[in-house]
């Protein structure tokens, strides 16, 4: 087992101090796709065989971790349906725009991974702003 693979774990508990940093930056769009661009950068860059497969599941991992940190918040509303809104839409997302952000490390042209890191900026803070769960 190589580090690598703790990958998904990583990406999973990293929504905490992502979710601490917002409260004083809140510009969740910037902060989260910078970070999954360098989580897609360490798979990229690393010797595994799966790692279309490793991205995925680290985006999966990213996403739902990030989806069960405002179940509390909706658990203390009482208003679940939100929740549900989350696992449908914002999952998908982070998934996307993670996988994106993978294939975009596949290029060893710079403007090509720096126009896929601002897009899939762009893809999430249009998500929050006009379809925010």
């Amino acid at each position: 087992m190589n580090n690598l693979s703790l990958l998904p774990l990583l990406a999973a508990f990293s929504t905490f101090p992502l979710w601490l940093i917002e409260q004083f930056l809140p510009y969740p769009w910037f902060i989260e796709e910078l970070v999954k661009y360098f989580f897609s950068l360490q798979i990229y860059r690393s010797k595994t065989v799966n790692k279309t497969i490793l991205a995925f599941l680290t985006a999966i991992a990213f996403a739902l971790s990030e989806s069960f940190l405002y179940l509390s918040t909706d658990a203390i509303s009482g208003n679940l349906t939100s929740f549900l809104q989350r696992l449908l839409f914002t999952v998908p997302m982070h998934i996307a725009t993670f996988l994106v952000l993978f294939y975009g490390c596949r290029s060893n042209k710079p403007m090509i991974r720096l126009t896929l890191l601002v897009s899939s900026m762009a893809i999430h803070y249009y998500f929050n702003r006009f379809l925010a769960v």
